[in-house]
């Protein structure tokens, strides 16, 4: 895992369930249990049900590191944290 790969919206690390080669060529396909059990409950509400993290909470909202933040369920890249700022709300961005 290269430094600071990162899951969505606060997930922490991680490695990606899907392979990040087939990531865009191929959709995953799993049953809504099978990502219940790979993903933690947090994980599974952001990713799977376009749930969300209160603002000024979670590891992510204020952090720093270099590197690049992949999806937790697929591996495909998310941004760059070169392109990260802080806009004020209270979640990454």
């Amino acid at each position: 895992m290269r430094n600071a790969e990162r899951g969505v919206g606060g997930l922490g690390d991680f490695e990606p369930i899907g392979e990040k080669e087939n990531a865009m060529s191929e959709k995953i396909e799993k049953t809504d249990e099978e990502w219940r059990r790979l993903l933690t409950p947090e994980q599974y509400e952001v990713t799977r049900r376009k749930g969300t993290e209160r603002p000024f909470t979670g590891k992510y909202w204020d952090l720093h590191d270099q590197g690049v933040y992949l999806c937790i369920c697929c591996g495909n890249e998310l941004f760059n944290s070169e392109t990260k700022f802080d806009s004020g709300c209270g979640w990454p961005s």
